[in-house]
């Protein structure tokens, strides 16, 4: 099973449609469901700055034998100056883009095939 976590636009959802003409079976966390309709795809809700969720989004029985995991779930902040820095955005980033990772690796990691897993994070923070 590959599981793509932010497949619902942008990069995540290009892989998404990779993998599954591909022919692979693929499960996506995010909070909107991706508009891709196949039958490799599997999508369920998932917060990332919410430690339920994420408990809840790997305790499905589909999210076992983990065999590569794509975190692409991410927000980015506007360039501004010094004197303009928004706390609250900052702080939301590191949620999302740092905290979130960590609790998807927490739960993830339980699911993970024996057999080896792969973990490719991409970060938003490059593209801007």
């Amino acid at each position: 099973m590959l599981v793509v976590i932010g497949g619902s636009s942008g990069v995540g959802l290009g892989l998404l449609e990779h993998f599954t003409t591909c022919g692979k079976n693929v499960m996506n966390g995010s909070r909107s469901k991706p508009d891709l309709v196949n039958h490799f795809l599997e999508h369920a809700f998932l917060d990332v700055c919410d430690e339920e969720s994420v408990r809840q989004f790997f305790s499905l029985s589909s999210a076992t034998d983990i065999h590569g995991l794509v975190y692409c779930a991410g927000v980015t902040v506007r360039k501004s100056k010094l004197e303009d820095f928004d706390r609250n955005a900052f702080l939301r980033l590191l949620d999302v883009n740092v905290a979130g990772f960590a609790l998807v690796m927490k739960y993830a990691f339980t699911r993970m095939s024996p057999d080896g897993c792969r973990v490719v994070v991409i970060g938003s923070m490059a593209t801007r």
